[in-house]
């Protein structure tokens, strides 16, 4: 906990922090800490306008599962029945709203093969390059964004080089088309990360709403048994479905 709260307020990796604390506290059973901090994280998104929410999701939705599991463990079934509850639908609606913007267009390769600026990705046919820099800078490491944007300069360079010897006449084809085989290599490596990226986002939410509906029936369980059943038990009855889901899904 000290090398956690080491870490500045400024710092990109501070609301991650954040989350560590609380599940360390939680796992020392020190259940009024975690919940402290995790309202701390909580309001940290609420604060912001809907929009920014977006960024940064499954950080949020992470914490108002442990929110809801705590409630779980500290026996108020109740209020912890309609946190899950609570949680599950709002996954559900963040899946319907926002990851669907993250699709590519059908002729995404036609569009990169048109790219010759970084400044045209703000144009709406190109938004959603725009939405998936953010998604990356927010969820993963920034090496993942500057992979991609290096592999976006590079396409950009070699859509321009041939503009450019089109002009030159025919005595650089030979050069042409090795600058068009580096061109097509990019264009790929930008649609398979897009791809990757998407997929991943779609399995991160697919894996939290799953959780919630787990939390739920844990604590169906708990109160149908008055907490004779533990919540091993619950786990070990679902363990099946629970470590193919994981697996499925990378987790």
């Amino acid at each position: 906990i000290p090398l956690y709260q080491s870490i500045s307020i400024g710092s990109e990796f501070y609301l991650s922090t954040l989350e560590e604390q609380a599940w360390v506290q939680f796992k020392s059973r020190n259940l009024v800490a975690s919940r402290d901090i995790l309202k701390i994280l909580i309001s940290y998104f609420t604060s912001q306008n809907p929009q920014s929410q977006i960024f940064g999701a499954d950080l949020y939705f992470r914490a108002r599962y442990l929110q809801a599991y705590i409630e779980l463990v500290s026996q108020n079934r109740e209020k912890a029945r309609d946190m899950f509850t609570t949680l599950k639908n709002e996954i559900g609606r963040f899946k319907n709203l926002n990851l669907k913007k993250m699709s590519p267009p059908r002729d995404l390769n036609k569009k990169l093969l048109e790219l010759d600026s970084m400044s045209k990705l703000v144009k709406q046919e190109y938004h959603y390059i725009s939405e998936l820099r953010k998604f990356i800078k927010n969820w993963n490491t920034t090496t993942d964004l500057k992979y991609l944007d290096n592999h976006i300069r590079s396409l950009i360079a070699a859509n321009k080089e041939i503009s450019t010897i089109k002009t030159l006449g025919n005595n650089y084809l030979d050069y042409q088309k090795n600058v068009r085989r580096l061109r097509d290599a990019e264009a790929t490596w930008i649609k398979d990360a897009i791809s990757l990226y998407i997929k991943k986002s779609q399995r991160t939410f697919e894996s939290l709403e799953f959780k919630a509906k787990m939390g739920q029936v844990e604590n169906f369980w708990t109160e149908r048994t008055e907490g004779k059943r533990t919540l091993a038990d619950v786990l070990e009855t679902y363990k099946n479905e629970v470590n193919y889901l994981e697996d499925r899904m990378g987790n």
